[in-house]
């Protein structure tokens, strides 16, 4: 699947709750249905972004892990 991302943010190396801000900061900021990718090192990232989703009116489109980062793909309702 092709994704159109709009915006990219990696927090890699930050810890929480840098990631979540950053991520929320992007989030305000954009239109309903574009797409933000977050990268983060963060230990909890992957279970503090699902929070953050389901507070902030998103969806998640993809989370995955490599062995450099987390990401996920979260869409503006």
């Amino acid at each position: 699947m092709s994704l159109n991302i709009k915006h990219e943010i990696d927090t890699s190396g930050t810890c929480c709750p840098i990631p979540m801000i950053s991520t929320l900061k992007v989030l305000s900021r954009l239109e309903p249905g574009e797409m933000i990718k977050v990268l983060a090192t963060d230990h909890g990232f992957l279970e503090d972004i699902r929070a953050l989703a389901k507070c902030n009116k998103c969806i998640i489109i993809e989370t995955g892990e490599t062995d450099n980062y987390d990401y996920a793909v979260l869409s503006k309702k």
